[in-house]
C-alpha cells in the first residue's frame, strides 16, 4: 500500500505530506480490493516517524 500511496501522490501532484485514508476488502481468500476514501494535504506542522 505503500507504493499505491505513493503513486497517488505523484499523480496528484503532492508536495510535502498528505494522508491517505483506505478501505481494504477481502472476501475469503482471493486478492484484497484496495478503495481511496480521500486524500488530504497534512496540515499539522508534526512529522510522523
Amino acid at each position: 500500500m505503500i507504493d499505491a500511496t505513493v503513486r497517488i501522490g505523484q499523480r496528484l501532484g503532492v508536495i510535502g505530506l498528505m494522508n491517505v485514508q483506505m478501505a481494504v476488502m477481502r472476501q475469503g481468500t482471493g486478492p484484497a480490493e484496495v478503495y481511496i476514501i480521500e486524500v488530504n494535504p497534512r496540515a499539522s506542522r508534526t512529522i510522523p516517524s
